[in-house]
């Protein structure tokens, strides 16, 4: 991933991108935390790429979804990533 992870304490929004940190890629293996199944299967869709607003799409059933993404970001279980700047051609 070439972004940098930030700490986050803003307002999550739609185009804010988030990864799976270190604790959040084992959560995703082996399961140590105790996560439900609809955080379990939030967890399992952070990719790093996918802005929230995207993920949201995918489980438009989710009404509490920015509240189960504020959960899982206070467990450390996920991060926003700051994104690289679009490189320009020369």
């Amino acid at each position: 991933m070439e972004g940098t992870t930030v700490n986050v304490a803003q307002h999550l929004t739609d185009d804010m991108i988030l990864a799976r940190t270190s604790a959040g890629q084992r959560e995703a293996l082996v399961g140590v935390h105790r996560l439900d199944d609809s955080q379990r299967r939030l967890l399992l869709l952070v990719n790093g790429f996918t802005p929230l607003g995207g993920l949201m799409d995918r489980l438009p059933q989710a009404a509490d979804l920015r509240e189960r993404m504020r959960r899982l970001l206070d467990e450390g279980l996920v991060a926003t990533v700051d994104a690289d700047p679009p490189r320009t051609r020369r």
